[in-house]
């Protein structure tokens, strides 16, 4: 590789598939600009360099599994010493044997040993290893619970090994506040993306109606129960409501929930992750509701940078960051908590909006994503970042 190169390594699919991937190819994106990004996801099935974009003010992106070539894994033990052992060891051996060595490497995710491989490997070839950290487990989140190995594995990762990184790049002000006092050099950086390639909304603004959008899976995070059975009370008040619901089909939603969908809900099943954005634009607003909890405190929704970039409001209670940009209901509408009756006033409220609200709600959500959310915006403060971080590497 001519230039500096920056490894970005962990348990994720790549280069689409859910929102680890997404937020790796914006930090990726942004690096770009400099220096090359080599991606070694232990998550998919890629044994060769791939190109994931070229421009030509840009470095190269390219993406690989960097693991042998052997059958499907399927017995759950296998699975298991390959997530917790294998994975780390064999992105450590591919590092090795690079022909020229990362001058950072970028941790997303991944087992307490592969974090512990990882960091062992860079100390002892004098590289800047950085953790990208984005979420807070809580027990009842991970398979096996407080004493589940999932879960064990993610505090122990939080408490022992992510401070011994040279950064951190935090996803929320939470995780920022938690690691400043812990790590020298910590950089908070939302969700990105490419704003201006992101589809826009459309302008059928109507009142008396209203159009709802959700992209994911409900119930894991995202409440949704609250927004039905307000939308039925809509309903019944004579408003045309319609609610779409992009991951799962109906049938899975259907079983998810336990009930029979309403008339109004339309599941699409899952959308490529190039379509959503056609998706949120086909919508009056779309909707994110979540419980005051530490998890969801400490993460940051890529939802509602999405739905900024499509040019969508946003109806939801606060979370995260999500006051930061949310403020004097610019963006969208503010619900004062996700109980039933603030759910369904605030849905009242965004059905009866006049139609100069709406549109200006969009131009104002367009404007925040360009501003705050389009990876561009990121890639001097992240240079400025990897460059303190090989100055105080090399003084070590």
């Amino acid at each position: 590789m001519p230039r500096d190169w920056v490894a970005y390594v962990g348990d994720f699919t790549f280069p689409w598939g859910q929102p680890g991937s997404r937020r790796v190819a914006g930090i990726a994106k942004s690096i770009a600009r400099y220096r090359d990004v080599v991606i070694l996801s232990t998550a998919i099935e890629k044994f060769e360099l791939t190109t994931l974009e070229e421009d030509e003010e840009e470095g190269t992106i390219k993406y690989l599994n960097p693991r042998s070539r052997r059958e499907k894994i399927r017995s759950r033990s296998g699975r298991a010493i390959n997530y917790f052992l294998l994975a780390g060891i064999e992105t450590v051996n591919w590092l090795t044997k690079s022909e020229k060595k990362p001058t950072h490497i970028i941790i997303y995710g991944g087992s307490f040993f592969f974090v512990f491989f990882i960091i062992r490997w860079a100390k002892r070839n004098g590289i800047s290893v950085i953790a990208d950290v984005v979420e807070w487990y809580s027990p009842k989140q991970l398979k096996g619970g407080r004493f589940g190995p999932l879960y064990l594995s993610a505090v122990l990762t939080r408490n022992l090994l992510f401070p011994r990184c040279n950064g951190i790049i935090a996803i929320s002000r939470y995780l920022f506040e938690h690691f400043e006092k812990r790590v020298l050099h910590v950089a908070r950086i939302p969700p990105t993306l490419s704003v201006t390639t992101a589809p826009t909304s459309n302008d059928n603004l109507s009142k008396r109606s209203l159009t709802l959008a959700y992209a994911g899976t409900p119930g894991k995070k995202d409440l949704i129960f609250p927004v039905l059975e307000a939308l039925r009370i809509l309903q019944a008040e004579g408003l045309n409501v319609k609610l779409i619901i992009a991951g799962p089909t109906p049938f899975q939603l259907s079983h998810s929930l336990g009930i029979t969908l309403p008339d109004f809900v339309e599941a699409v099943g899952k959308v490529p992750q190039d379509k959503v954005g056609s998706l949120l634009a086909s919508a009056d607003f779309s909707i994110l509701f979540r419980n005051a909890e530490r998890f969801t405190q400490a993460g940051f929704p890529t939802k509602f940078v999405e739905s900024m970039a499509a040019g969508l409001p946003v109806i939801c209670n606060i979370s995260s960051d999500l006051d930061i940009y949310m403020q004097g209901e610019e963006v969208g509408l503010i619900s004062p908590s996700a109980d039933q009756a603030d759910v369904t006033a605030t849905l009242r409220r965004a059905a009866n909006l006049p139609e100069e609200t709406k549109r200006r709600m969009r131009e104002n959500a367009r404007m925040l994503a360009l501003k705050e959310f389009d990876y561009k915006n990121y890639t001097e403060p992240l240079d400025v970042f990897l460059k303190a971080l090989t100055s105080s590497t090399a003084t070590k």
